[in-house]
């Protein structure tokens, strides 16, 4: 941190001014920390069933000819940031970062139901970008399942755990019944 606050000594005044502005655009009440460099933020995103999303955002050393990154906690590949140094603002970021929810809000609808209607084994708490549950079928079974995030109403990647005796009529079952899903 140290070096950090040395940076921020060093920040040219324009780009602190710079960036208050860019900060008063994207709106103070979303952000939920800055650096001291101010090089570095998280903000507070919603998306459109109003769970709540943390992006941080970096800005390069050359910024705002260089192009802020993103990350987030969100499924599969993140985008990068489409930017243009004479216009865009970091609004605009935040914007594509939402955008981007958009996309998963299927995926994160069926995962939210899943958890509270199942007794997830792990992840404990997870995260929103984690596509695996491992479920408790009772009698020492449990099954794995992995979601594609583009696709998540199709069949998911599925492997049961627990002994062969156990196991195996719950496979006979999934693919006996696998062309109704």
């Amino acid at each position: 941190m140290k070096g950090d606050q040395g940076e921020a000594k060093r920040l040219p005044a324009d780009l602190c001014v710079q960036l208050v502005d860019q900060f008063d655009l994207l709106g103070w009440d979303r952000l939920e920390s800055v650096s001291p460099s101010l090089r570095e933020f998280d903000v507070t995103a919603r998306d459109p069933k109003g769970r709540v999303h943390v992006v941080h955002i970096s800005l390069p050393q050359n910024f705002p000819q260089g192009a802020p990154t993103c990350k987030a906690d969100l499924p599969g590949a993140q985008e990068a940031v489409r930017w243009d140094p004479q216009r865009s603002t970091l609004r605009d970021v935040l914007a594509q970062f939402e955008r981007s929810l958009l996309r998963c809000q299927e995926f994160w609808d069926l995962l939210d139901e899943l958890d509270s209607k199942c007794q997830v084994l792990e992840p404990e708490n997870p995260p929103r970008g984690s596509t695996l549950r491992r479920i408790s079928l009772g009698s020492h079974c449990s099954v794995q399942i992995e979601i594609d995030p583009d696709h998540p109403r199709t069949m998911p990647e599925v492997r049961f755990m627990g002994s062969d005796a156990k196991i195996a009529p719950l496979k006979k079952l999934l693919n006996k019944n696998m062309r109704k899903w």
